[in-house]
Order: structure tokens, then C-alpha cells, then sequence
């Protein structure tokens, strides 16, 4: 990546398109691409990074989990997710 940061990546054979990403220095990790997704509407996200390069279209909730760019600590929206209600 651009910053230094190095990212896996695992593709769909037959469309080439990323399916998630997985950075080398946090393997635990899953990115999963939602819009790849054939049915998301079971998703509900904690949070949401890179809001700084949102469409101005795009209407997010406000929440303290969002992120202009890169979190500087990916923990938080681990711990995030760890510790969410559950349905």
C-alpha cells in the first residue's frame, strides 16, 4: 500500500474481484468487501474507515468508530465487534 502498509488479498476465480483483504502484520484479520456480498442484509457494521473519501452522497451514522482514514489502532474495532450485542 501506499502508506507501507502490506495487504493480502483473496479473489474470486471467475470475476478477478477481491472478496477480503488480509494485512500481513495483522493476520487474525479479515477485510470482507461488503458490495461483493450476494445478500448483505444481515450486516451490521461498528463502525466505518476511509469516511474521508466518502461519496458526498453517502450518509453514514454518526458513531466515535468511524474514521476519517486508518484507524491507528485496528483493536478497537476488534474489541468493537468482540463485545457487540448480540441478535
Amino acid at each position: 500500500m501506499s502508506d507501507g502498509r502490506e495487504k493480502a488479498g483473496r479473489f474470486c476465480a471467475e470475476c478477478s474481484g477481491q472478496l477480503w483483504g488480509e494485512p500481513v502484520n495483522f493476520p487474525q484479520l479479515a477485510v470482507i468487501q461488503p458490495g461483493t456480498l450476494d445478500d448483505a442484509s444481515w450486516l451490521r457494521p461498528i463502525g466505518h474507515i476511509w469516511t474521508g473519501s466518502a461519496q458526498p452522497w453517502v450518509s453514514l451514522p454518526e458513531s466515535p468508530l468511524n474514521f476519517p482514514g486508518q484507524p491507528e489502532d485496528l483493536m478497537v474495532l476488534v474489541n468493537a465487534w468482540l463485545t457487540r450485542p448480540r441478535e
